[in-house]
């Protein structure tokens, strides 16, 4: 009983001292509302933090200045290539070196769009930063590369059948086009021969009014000393028959001649036109063609029915307008009315060089400055 009782007063005595203590304790600032005593405490650590960071931003600042110049330097030193690329481009534009264009430009679309040449060994940050800086560099090539073939566009537009047109349509093949270089050749040179064959008759047509109007003005006059100067040189020449009439017959007939020798001319070169598109149609000029990067311009290569239809249709248009136009323009010019004023077109003389006296009358009549006059204007046809 008696150890029982000192044990009892043992565990009185404890709880008796440890409320004390936790009086006193709580008396002292430490409980929840005060942050069990470590207030203050935290007070210091924030001061501390603060200081710590004002003297540490600049570091770490610079660390990152750092961290990001590494990387943008790795990232150059791995794609050398691209970054030197739009000035590769446009010096081989510059001194027209279009196979060396052509090899450089496929290799930048190689690397630009093989995305495991490029995200290679980077993490998600470095492969971001590589595609901002790929996109911009390749927006400068590409750029460099269509005013290129802007300018290869302008040439197809005029380049003719006995010209070098397979090979700036191979230029624009091994770039890549959307357009089909080869049917916009054969369409603009179809149009170009259309516009050349209306403004050549066009022409031939006002030429020969001008001309007739002129003819029609001139009075016939058999004694004029232009006859008895051209007789004269008749037989000078001991030529039998030699066909004379007046300037402005003469001058309508040498300008018709120059102007159905062009319309001549057109339908030669629209002829050697016309093979080089039948080449295309059948699909033995695309043979040698280039097939351009990863084949995409192998579309170009070949044409559909419907196309092959179009393109001879239009071919056909253009032998018919010539047809028409000639048939008519002779049509025309047998309907024309006679007037007294012009019997024929020329004179046909049949004079003996045993007559001397009579020349020598006709000679008489004429002034020499008249007989001049006419022997510069004079042509012998």
């Amino acid at each position: 009983m008696l150890e029982q009782e000192k044990i009892r007063q043992y565990y009185n005595l404890k709880d008796e001292f440890a409320h004390s203590v936790f009086k006193n304790i709580q008396g002292a600032g430490f409980n929840e509302s005060n942050h069990w005593g470590v207030a203050h405490l935290q007070s210091l650590i924030d001061d501390a933090n603060a200081k710590g960071t004002v003297i540490m931003k600049p570091v770490l600042d610079n660390k990152s200045k750092h961290d990001r110049l590494k990387t943008a330097l790795s990232l150059i030193e791995r794609n050398k290539y691209l970054f030197n690329l739009p000035s590769a481009i446009l010096h081989h534009v510059k001194i027209n070196d279009h196979d060396s264009l052509v090899r450089d430009f496929r290799r930048g679309r190689d690397i630009k769009y093989n995305e495991e040449n490029q995200l290679v060994d980077l993490n998600a940050k470095e492969a971001l930063d590589l595609e901002k800086v790929t996109d911009r560099i390749w927006g400068q090539v590409k750029n460099i590369v269509e005013d290129y073939k802007k300018q290869e566009w302008k040439k197809l537009a005029n380049v003719t059948a006995d010209q070098n047109y397979l090979g700036v349509i191979s230029k624009l093949l091994e770039l890549g086009c959307e357009d089909n270089p080869i049917h916009e050749w054969i369409s603009s040179q179809i149009g170009l021969f259309e516009t050349e064959a209306k403004a050549a008759f066009e022409k031939l047509k006002s030429t020969t009014d001008v001309n007739r109007i002129n003819i029609l003005a001139v009075p016939q006059n058999r004694s004029a000393p232009l006859i008895s100067a051209l007789r004269d040189i008749e037989k000078a020449s001991e030529q039998s028959d030699i066909l004379f009439d007046n300037f402005s017959v003469i001058e309508m007939w040498i300008t018709i001649k120059v102007v159905t020798e062009d319309i001549a001319n057109l339908m030669t070169r629209f002829c050697q036109f016309w093979q080089c598109c039948q080449g295309f149609l059948e699909g033995t000029l695309q043979a040698n063609l280039p097939r351009g990067w990863h084949n995409e311009s192998v579309p170009h290569l070949s044409f559909s029915s419907s196309e092959v239809q179009e393109i001879q249709k239009q071919g056909r248009g253009i032998a018919d307008l010539i047809a028409n136009e000639t048939n008519q323009f002779f049509s025309s010019m047998s309907t024309l009315p006679l007037t007294e004023n012009i019997n024929s077109s020329s004179q046909l003389l049949n004079v003996s060089a045993k007559k001397p006296s009579r020349r020598k009358s006709m000679l008489s009549n004429s002034t020499p400055t008249e007989i001049e006059s006419y022997l510069s204007t004079g042509v012998r046809l």
